[in-house]
């Protein structure tokens, strides 16, 4: 292939590639409520999921937010899923804290579960929680 049909292959996978990530967002977009969770009901959290370029911004209403891309298509398992990292802020202690989090979302119907985890190795944990419109 010469250098210039290289280019412009090139030139269309970043043209392609995008759109086809931005497709796989779509169903995540919009407000989201908690009907369950492994850290206790809460009837009040709430998350709104907008898209950010090509990836998705999850803000949630108890303080932590992340951003989050489609997971590559070999990695993925059979739910259509999305992960990345983010931060929850909170009060520790009477002092403001800021912790970082991973979080993978995955679509399941009309509803999609939460994977949140937080803390250092020794002091790891993962909440989870279902969310539905």
């Amino acid at each position: 292939m010469k250098p210039v049909q290289l280019a412009y292959v090139l030139l269309a996978l970043l043209f392609i590639v995008p759109c086809a990530r931005a497709d796989q967002l779509e169903p995540y977009e919009g407000p989201w409520r908690q009907v369950s969770s492994n850290a206790g009901d809460c009837p009040k959290c709430l998350i709104t999921v907008r898209r950010f370029g090509i990836n998705l911004e999850v803000v949630a209403n108890n303080g932590w937010r992340a951003t989050v891309r489609p997971t590559p298509k070999y990695l993925r398992e059979k739910l259509p899923s999305v992960e990345g990292q983010g931060f929850w802020e909170t009060t520790i202690g009477g002092d403001r804290k800021k912790i970082s989090i991973k979080v993978r979302l995955t679509r399941d119907e009309a509803k999609f579960r939460i994977a949140l985890t937080t803390g250092y190795p020794a002091e790891r944990r993962t909440i989870e929680a279902t969310f539905e419109r």
